[in-house]
Protein backbone atom coordinates (compact mmCIF):
# COMPACT_ATOMS: atom_id res chain seq x y z
CA UNK A 1 0.00 0.00 0.00
CA UNK A 2 1.05 3.65 -0.82
CA UNK A 3 0.68 6.51 1.71
CA UNK A 4 2.43 9.46 1.50
CA UNK A 5 3.03 9.27 -2.07
CA UNK A 6 0.05 9.78 -3.26
CA UNK A 7 0.43 13.83 -3.97
CA UNK A 8 3.63 15.69 -4.71
CA UNK A 9 3.86 19.03 -2.96
CA UNK A 10 5.17 21.68 -5.53
CA UNK A 11 8.96 22.51 -4.43
CA UNK A 12 10.94 25.82 -4.52
CA UNK A 13 14.47 26.23 -5.24
CA UNK A 14 16.72 23.81 -7.75
CA UNK A 15 14.93 21.05 -7.18
CA UNK A 16 11.57 22.74 -8.37
CA UNK A 17 13.23 24.44 -11.56
CA UNK A 18 14.52 20.75 -12.04
CA UNK A 19 11.44 19.07 -11.86
CA UNK A 20 9.18 22.04 -13.71
CA UNK A 21 11.97 21.50 -16.58
CA UNK A 22 11.48 17.92 -16.68
CA UNK A 23 7.99 17.99 -16.80
CA UNK A 24 8.05 20.44 -19.27
CA UNK A 25 10.07 19.21 -21.45
CA UNK A 26 10.56 15.71 -21.14
CA UNK A 27 8.13 13.95 -23.89
CA UNK A 28 8.99 16.60 -26.95
CA UNK A 29 10.83 15.06 -29.84
CA UNK A 30 13.69 16.74 -29.71
CA UNK A 31 14.45 15.73 -25.33
CA UNK A 32 14.69 12.23 -27.11
CA UNK A 33 18.66 12.62 -26.98
CA UNK A 34 18.43 13.34 -23.10
CA UNK A 35 16.20 11.00 -21.78
CA UNK A 36 18.31 8.25 -23.30
CA UNK A 37 20.98 10.02 -21.32
CA UNK A 38 19.00 10.05 -18.17
CA UNK A 39 18.03 6.56 -18.75
CA UNK A 40 21.68 5.44 -18.99
CA UNK A 41 22.62 7.91 -15.82
CA UNK A 42 19.67 6.30 -13.90
CA UNK A 43 21.07 2.54 -14.30
CA UNK A 44 24.58 3.77 -13.34
CA UNK A 45 23.50 5.35 -10.07
CA UNK A 46 21.49 2.53 -9.17
CA UNK A 47 24.59 0.51 -9.34
CA UNK A 48 26.57 2.68 -7.82
CA UNK A 49 24.10 4.02 -4.85
CA UNK A 50 22.39 0.56 -4.60
CA UNK A 51 18.99 2.03 -5.84
CA UNK A 52 19.04 5.02 -3.05
CA UNK A 53 19.29 7.75 -6.02
CA UNK A 54 18.48 8.68 -9.39
CA UNK A 55 18.18 11.28 -12.27
CA UNK A 56 14.52 11.11 -12.09
CA UNK A 57 14.61 11.29 -8.08
CA UNK A 58 16.67 14.00 -7.85
CA UNK A 59 13.95 16.17 -9.74
CA UNK A 60 11.12 14.77 -7.16
CA UNK A 61 9.13 13.06 -9.70
CA UNK A 62 8.04 9.63 -8.13
CA UNK A 63 10.84 7.08 -9.62
CA UNK A 64 10.64 3.17 -9.50
CA UNK A 65 13.48 0.81 -10.71
CA UNK A 66 11.98 -2.04 -11.67
CA UNK A 67 13.43 -5.47 -12.02
CA UNK A 68 12.27 -7.57 -14.50
CA UNK A 69 13.29 -10.47 -16.28
CA UNK A 70 13.04 -10.76 -20.40
CA UNK A 71 12.49 -12.85 -22.69
CA UNK A 72 15.31 -15.02 -21.66
CA UNK A 73 14.86 -14.85 -18.38
CA UNK A 74 17.94 -12.35 -17.46
CA UNK A 75 16.97 -9.19 -15.06
CA UNK A 76 16.72 -5.75 -16.63
CA UNK A 77 16.43 -2.79 -14.79
CA UNK A 78 14.29 -0.28 -16.13
CA UNK A 79 13.69 3.21 -14.68
CA UNK A 80 10.54 4.38 -14.48
CA UNK A 81 8.47 6.97 -13.76
CA UNK A 82 5.31 5.75 -11.24
CA UNK A 83 1.81 7.07 -9.64
CA UNK A 84 0.11 6.40 -6.77
CA UNK A 85 -3.24 6.28 -6.77
CA UNK A 86 -5.76 4.88 -4.33
CA UNK A 87 -3.27 2.98 -2.25
CA UNK A 88 -1.51 1.44 -5.52
CA UNK A 89 1.82 2.21 -7.83
CA UNK A 90 0.72 2.44 -11.30
CA UNK A 91 3.00 2.06 -13.99
CA UNK A 92 2.35 3.23 -17.82
CA UNK A 93 4.53 1.86 -20.83
CA UNK A 94 4.27 5.25 -22.60
CA UNK A 95 7.77 4.33 -24.22
CA UNK A 96 8.14 8.42 -24.59
CA UNK A 97 5.41 8.35 -26.99
CA UNK A 98 6.74 5.96 -29.86
CA UNK A 99 4.31 4.07 -31.67
CA UNK A 100 5.25 0.76 -30.30
CA UNK A 101 5.38 -0.68 -26.87
CA UNK A 102 8.04 -0.71 -24.18
CA UNK A 103 9.74 -3.86 -24.17
CA UNK A 104 9.54 -4.69 -20.63
CA UNK A 105 5.75 -4.45 -21.16
CA UNK A 106 5.95 -7.12 -23.28
CA UNK A 107 8.00 -9.06 -20.30
CA UNK A 108 5.76 -8.38 -17.73
CA UNK A 109 2.63 -9.97 -19.42
CA UNK A 110 4.86 -13.00 -20.18
CA UNK A 111 6.17 -12.99 -16.55
CA UNK A 112 4.10 -10.79 -14.13
CA UNK A 113 6.47 -11.34 -11.07
CA UNK A 114 9.38 -8.59 -10.52
CA UNK A 115 11.19 -6.24 -8.17
CA UNK A 116 10.86 -2.83 -7.43
CA UNK A 117 13.35 -0.47 -5.92
CA UNK A 118 12.34 2.58 -4.46
CA UNK A 119 15.24 5.01 -2.73
CA UNK A 120 16.73 1.99 -2.19
CA UNK A 121 13.77 -0.14 -0.46
CA UNK A 122 13.11 -3.05 -2.60
CA UNK A 123 10.46 -5.13 -2.53
CA UNK A 124 8.96 -8.30 -4.41
CA UNK A 125 5.77 -7.43 -6.65
CA UNK A 126 3.37 -8.84 -8.87
CA UNK A 127 2.37 -6.39 -12.25
CA UNK A 128 -1.34 -6.37 -13.67
CA UNK A 129 -2.25 -5.35 -16.74
CA UNK A 130 -5.13 -3.26 -16.33
CA UNK A 131 -7.78 -3.89 -19.23
CA UNK A 132 -11.06 -2.82 -20.20
CA UNK A 133 -12.93 -0.53 -17.09
CA UNK A 134 -10.47 -1.15 -14.23
CA UNK A 135 -8.29 0.35 -17.30
CA UNK A 136 -10.43 3.36 -18.21
CA UNK A 137 -11.10 4.39 -14.21
CA UNK A 138 -7.50 4.30 -13.61
CA UNK A 139 -6.57 6.35 -16.70
CA UNK A 140 -9.01 8.98 -15.64
CA UNK A 141 -6.71 9.25 -12.40
CA UNK A 142 -3.62 9.19 -14.58
CA UNK A 143 -4.56 11.97 -16.30
CA UNK A 144 -5.76 14.41 -13.51
CA UNK A 145 -2.49 13.50 -12.20
CA UNK A 146 -0.39 13.66 -15.08
CA UNK A 147 -2.10 15.13 -17.80
CA UNK A 148 0.93 14.82 -20.04
CA UNK A 149 0.21 10.95 -20.76
CA UNK A 150 -2.58 12.27 -22.87
CA UNK A 151 -0.29 13.72 -25.13
CA UNK A 152 1.84 10.08 -25.15
CA UNK A 153 -1.64 8.44 -26.44
CA UNK A 154 -2.17 11.03 -28.95
CA UNK A 155 1.35 11.10 -30.37
CA UNK A 156 2.21 7.28 -30.48
CA UNK A 157 -0.99 6.16 -31.62
CA UNK A 158 -1.74 3.55 -29.16
CA UNK A 159 -3.23 3.07 -25.62
CA UNK A 160 -0.24 2.50 -23.27
CA UNK A 161 -0.23 -0.32 -21.20
CA UNK A 162 -0.90 0.66 -17.41
CA UNK A 163 -0.15 -2.15 -14.84
CA UNK A 164 -0.90 -2.48 -11.49
CA UNK A 165 1.99 -3.07 -8.95
CA UNK A 166 0.80 -5.35 -6.11
CA UNK A 167 3.51 -5.69 -3.75
CA UNK A 168 4.09 -7.66 -0.32
CA UNK A 169 4.98 -5.27 2.34
CA UNK A 170 6.60 -7.73 4.46
CA UNK A 171 9.79 -8.86 1.56
CA UNK A 172 10.77 -4.73 1.56
CA UNK A 173 14.32 -4.57 2.77
CA UNK A 174 17.06 -1.52 1.79
CA UNK A 175 19.80 -3.09 0.00
CA UNK A 176 23.22 -2.45 1.52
Amino acid sequence: MVSSEESQPERGGIVGVVRRAVLAVGHHDWAAPIRRSSVAADRVLYRITRGRWTVTAVSRIPAVTLMVSNARGAVVVVPLQYLAIGGHRYIVGTNWSRPNHPLWTSWLMNRPECRINIGGDETDCTATLLEGQARDTVWRQILQRSPYHADCERKSGRQPRVFRLDCTVTAAHRRH
